[in-house]
């Protein structure tokens, strides 16, 4: 499943929403992808720690859209994605596999 960040961010600045929300949605699509392909909730945390480089790819697309990021705030970011991620995961798999 791929997730365009760019896009996101712009349909996000049209529609008059705050940048974050391009990232949040980035966190519930892959919360989303870890919980349907895991039979049991370690396996899904287990599968967001294997999309490390997918993560870093879309925390650095997602500051270029910024422009005027700090390098400091992209380490937070990343840091605060993986945490918010798996905090979802844990929160929304007993949820969906009720």
């Amino acid at each position: 499943m791929t997730f365009d960040i760019e896009s996101h961010y712009q349909e996000a600045l049209d529609m008059d929403k705050k940048a974050k929300t391009v990232i949040q949605d980035s966190i519930r699509q892959q919360t989303k992808m870890c919980i349907e392909n895991a039979a049991t909730l370690s396996q899904a945390i287990s599968l967001a720690e294997q999309l490390l480089p997918e993560i870093e790819w879309r925390v650095k697309q997602y500051v270029k859209c910024l422009e005027n990021a700090s390098k400091n705030y992209k380490e937070w970011l990343m840091e605060d994605y993986q945490i918010r991620l798996k905090g979802l995961i844990i929160k929304m798999y007993p949820r969906l596999h009720a």
